[in-house]
């Protein structure tokens, strides 16, 4: 069986879509129960650095991208004006 794990639409958003997920359960037997509670909170804020991460870079290319256009029409203009 194939495990299926939701993906993020393609189009940018404004704002993420909040996540709804419930906490797992712990088994019943769990020596180390209650032990773990303090870092699953710091766990869930580093589950969103990732994205956070790829969106700056995705921005910058983005941004090389425009500014290498803008360019490319301004030299392009100069160099008719010049014929």
């Amino acid at each position: 069986m194939e495990l299926r794990l939701p993906r993020r639409p393609r189009e940018p958003a404004a704002q993420e879509p909040a996540g709804d997920a419930e906490p797992v359960a712990l088994p019943a037997n769990d020596p180390w129960e209650g032990e773990d509670e303090a870092w699953t909170a710091d766990d869930d804020l580093g589950r969103e650095a990732p994205d956070d991460f790829i969106r700056f870079f995705r921005g910058a290319a983005v941004g090389v991208v425009l500014g290498l256009a803008l360019w490319a029409v301004i030299v392009l203009v100069v160099v008719l004006l010049q014929a």
